[in-house]
């Protein structure tokens, strides 16, 4: 029943307008970042040309590809959380949520659109930097000859510590894969997480578009208190640790317990709706 319902719930949130907008949005800063890539390189001789590991655009600082910072930045948790962090709600404003629970169970409901929030951020952001790397293995050669300082190959030119940082220098192709899924990991849970606030707005579905600016604005925040007040000798912007960041101070310890807190804080506020019994469908 589980997997129907699972099935059911990802087909109505794909139909709607906010996964089509989501999907747009995500398709426009894409090209236009690959865009800025080539653009970087037009006119240059082969031999001035990086391998498609490193002429990734979500490689952004490197690369120059300035949609891609901002992408990252602002829109990346938005976007993940529009695809399907709101279905819930509209599915209660539409009349359609009690028509299912009747022939499941209420529990059962909410944890296929919890499910289907966490799966749509993250695929939406897998899919694109997914696409990003074929499009510059179709652009770029797979080993590239690009020199940088001291004509050392760029692929080298990796930082000292930090989020996958020897594996960028001895599989770079591997490492733009780590990134991505790390990237998508992120953005699923933020998606999750703006789905467990919204059963507490139940049918205001703007609350779950606007946890993750919130969650945003929110690490910004923390990142320039400590960072001014030197309490932390690492960086806490969590976009900073998404992609290859050669000049951030990095906490792998960071990394992994960041996301985690924010995964168990949104199943803990998903359990607790439900063992409340708090009526989200109404």
């Amino acid at each position: 029943m589980f997997a129907r319902l699972l099935i059911l719930e990802a087909r109505r949130a794909c139909a709607r307008r906010e996964c089509k907008a989501a999907v747009t949005i995500m398709l426009l800063f894409a090209l236009i970042g690959f865009a800025q890539t080539c653009w970087m390189f037009f006119g240059e001789e082969a031999g001035s040309v990086p391998g498609a590991a490193y002429g990734w655009a979500w490689n952004n600082l490197r690369m120059q590809a300035h949609a891609l910072m901002i992408y990252i930045a602002l829109l990346l948790f938005p976007v993940a959380s529009l695809v399907a962090a709101g279905n819930l709600a509209q599915e209660v404003r539409e009349g359609t949520a009690a028509a299912i629970v009747s022939r499941t169970s209420t529990p059962t409901y909410i944890w296929a659109n919890a499910t289907v929030a966490f799966v749509g951020g993250f695929l939406i952001t897998l899919a694109m930097a997914a696409l990003l790397q074929v499009l510059a293995l179709v652009t770029f050669p797979i080993e590239g000859s690009f020199a940088g300082s001291m004509n050392t190959p760029v692929y080298l030119e990796t930082p000292a510590d930090g989020l996958f940082a020897g594996l960028s220098s001895a599989r770079p192709y591997l490492a733009n894969t780590a990134y991505a899924l790390y990237a998508s990991a992120w953005a699923g849970i933020v998606a999750l997480l703006s789905f467990a606030v919204s059963l507490l707005a139940r049918t205001n579905r703007w609350v779950a578009w606007g946890v993750p600016v919130g969650f945003g604005v929110l690490s910004s925040a923390v990142h320039g208190l400590l960072s001014s007040s030197g309490a932390i000798g690492f960086n806490t912007f969590i976009p900073s640790y998404l992609f290859p960041n050669p000049s951030a101070n990095l906490s792998v310890a960071f990394a992994v317990i960041a996301p985690t807190v924010v995964f168990g804080l949104s199943l803990l506020i998903i359990a607790a709706a439900i063992r409340m019994r708090r009526d989200v469908l109404l």
